[in-house]
Order: C-alpha cells, then sequence, then structure tokens
C-alpha cells in the first residue's frame, strides 16, 4: 500500500514539475466591426484585400500578396507552443491549382510591411475542384466549397532555430472528425528593421525584449480567391523549467520509494 502511495507521489509531482503555462494572447470575433476594410478595426492592421463584412473578416485574392496582422506581442522560448485556432473559415470563389493560396502564422514584430508576415507559417494548398483541402499537413479529403472549418495549428519551437507545425481541420458543415497531420512549417529569414536576415527565432535570441506577433497572408496564385474567417484566437503555452525544489521534492521521493523496495 505504502509502495502505490509512493508511485501516486512521484507521478504527481512529475506532473507539477511538467505542467504547461497557457496564456491567451487574444481572443477575436469580428463582431462590432464595421462593414468596410478590417484595417484599423480592433487592433488589426492590413491591405485593402482583407475586409469586414457581416462581422466576418474576408480576404479576396488579386493576384498579388497582401497581408494582415494582429497586433499584441508575444515571446516564445524553446519548447513553448503558439497555438492558433481560426473559427468559421470556409473557401468561396475560384480557388486553387495544387499551389499554396494563403498562409497563417507568426512573425517578429518589425515585420510587419512585407511579404515576411508571416515568417513561421502553415500553407493552405486546395486542389482547384472541391475534394481536398490541406492546411498544414491536415487534408480534408472530402472539402466542398463553402463548408465551414474550425482550423488549429501548434506551433512548437523545437530548437533557436526550428519549429514543428501540428494541425487539425474540422469539417463543421459536414459534422464529421478532425483531420489532423503534421508538417514542417515555412520560416522565413526576416526583411525589416531589427529582424533583416533573422529568422524568427534568431530575432527572438538576440534581445531579452524581441516579441512576435500572429500574421496571415494571401499569397495571390489565384485571382478571385475568396477566404472567411469567423474568429482568431492565439495561445502561448510555456513549459516552464522544473524549479529546484520541485526537482528536490522528486529527488527525495525517488531515493523513498527506492528504500521501500529494497
Amino acid at each position: 500500500m505504502k509502495s502505490k502511495l509512493i508511485t501516486c507521489a512521484v507521478v504527481a509531482a512529475l506532473t507539477a514539475v511538467s505542467q504547461a503555462a497557457t496564456t491567451v494572447v487574444f481572443d477575436d470575433s469580428f463582431t462590432g466591426f464595421s462593414n468596410s476594410g478590417l484595417s484599423e478595426q480592433g487592433n488589426w492592421k492590413s491591405q485593402a484585400a482583407f475586409t469586414v463584412a457581416s462581422e466576418t473578416a474576408i480576404a479576396t485574392s488579386g493576384g498579388a500578396f497582401a497581408r494582415a496582422q494582429r497586433f499584441g506581442a508575444f515571446r516564445t522560448e524553446v519548447g513553448d507552443q503558439v497555438r492558433i485556432t481560426v473559427s468559421g473559415f470556409s473557401i468561396t470563389g475560384a480557388v486553387g491549382n495544387n499551389s499554396e493560396d494563403f498562409r497563417l502564422g507568426i512573425a517578429a514584430t518589425p515585420e510587419h510591411t512585407g511579404a515576411q508576415t508571416p515568417q513561421v507559417a502553415a500553407s493552405l494548398v486546395h486542389d482547384g475542384g472541391s475534394t481536398s483541402l490541406t492546411i498544414g499537413g491536415a487534408t480534408d479529403t472530402a472539402y466542398n466549397l463553402g463548408d465551414e472549418l474550425t482550423v488549429a495549428l501548434t506551433l512548437t519551437r523545437t530548437a533557436a532555430d526550428a519549429w514543428s507545425l501540428d494541425s487539425s481541420i474540422t469539417n463543421v458543415t459536414d459534422g464529421g472528425p478532425a483531420f489532423t497531420g503534421s508538417a514542417t512549417p515555412i520560416n522565413l529569414d526576416g526583411a525589416a528593421g531589427a529582424s533583416i536576415g533573422l529568422t524568427l527565432g534568431e530575432y527572438l535570441d538576440a534581445a531579452p525584449g524581441n516579441n512576435a506577433l500572429f500574421g496571415m497572408r494571401l499569397v495571390g496564385n489565384n485571382t478571385g480567391s475568396t477566404f472567411n474567417i469567423g474568429g482568431v484566437k492565439l495561445e502561448t503555452i510555456a513549459v516552464p523549467e522544473p524549479s529546484s525544489s520541485a526537482l528536490l521534492g522528486l529527488s527525495g521521493l525517488l531515493v523513498l520509494a527506492r528504500r521501500r523496495r529494497s
């Protein structure tokens, strides 16, 4: 019985040591936004291709890239995660030829004027018909234009200059299960201000006050492509270093467990 109690205590201690802290950086719907350009509403800045209609953000491709960015800085250390959830997402209009149409991700704070918004990102690829949509490695194999999706992207900073990406697509219209997948995200060098020539990881490590922002981008390969977005939520998940007191307590429990066994 004592050995079971010690095992439970060790498990509890391990859980406490490894518990991640989740912070909501922002959680935006476009409710209350006026039917006009997205830029300058809420904490958003965008080019003219991003508008708002009926409380939905709409991005329409005109054959050239266009970006939108949500101000609200955050920082990620190695081991931390950034979770992006896009709700009410749908695609209408003429889209896709099996090339990248859209990006969702994060960038260094100076990157708000060029093609590096976002720098670390998931790509959206549509097959040009109505049967296959891939976002960040997850593929909806029964996608129809106009279907409403919930998209969840988790970017993990796996090393100083490396990221991984896990994705899921839930087709709300079909009421089906989530399609999941993974991919190596885009990881671009910066081109503005203090981030020139630096990847996002390099920029974050260059100074303790350097941060990132959320961004999305029309790649511009397909004129007339239209993307509809009901809301965007971004959370950071920081995996803390185990404290010395927690490690000490865990160490003591393990020693006690060994003694009990002997």
